[in-house]
């Protein structure tokens, strides 16, 4: 669950370089968008609340950011199978996905770091 929020946090900040620069990287936000969609499926039934808690806001978060960024993503792929097709990325197409960026982010580190303090032994 850990491993989510680097290539989430990757994206946005590729499309943060891509708007400051003008230039989209398109295999490294496609390599991104895969990682953080490759979701890990655990069985939480029987774990303490706070891993239930993470996992779900995990789930949660992972869903947010896949729906914002397909778009972006799956223009990117297309243009990485035909780099002759020009790529036209919208500023509503980049700006939603930036925006659930952020919103995936501000489910999945509060349940991190929830889970990292729960984890932490009592002094």
């Amino acid at each position: 669950m850990r491993d989510a929020r680097s290539p989430i946090e990757g994206f946005g900040g590729s499309i943060d370089a891509a708007v400051a620069g003008g230039d989209l990287d398109c295999q490294l936000l496609v390599d991104l968008y895969d990682a953080a969609v490759d979701t890990l499926t655990l069985d939480v039934a029987g774990s303490s609340k706070a891993a239930q808690y993470a996992y779900n806001s995990y789930q949660q978060a992972v869903d947010i950011f896949s729906y914002g960024a397909h778009d972006l993503a799956e223009n990117c792929r297309g243009w990485l199978a035909d780099p002759d097709v020009e790529i036209i990325v919208t500023q509503q197409q980049w700006g939603f996905a930036r925006q659930q960026v952020n919103a995936a982010l501000e489910i999945l580190i509060p349940a991190l770091e929830y889970l990292e303090q729960s984890e932490q032994p009592e002094e």
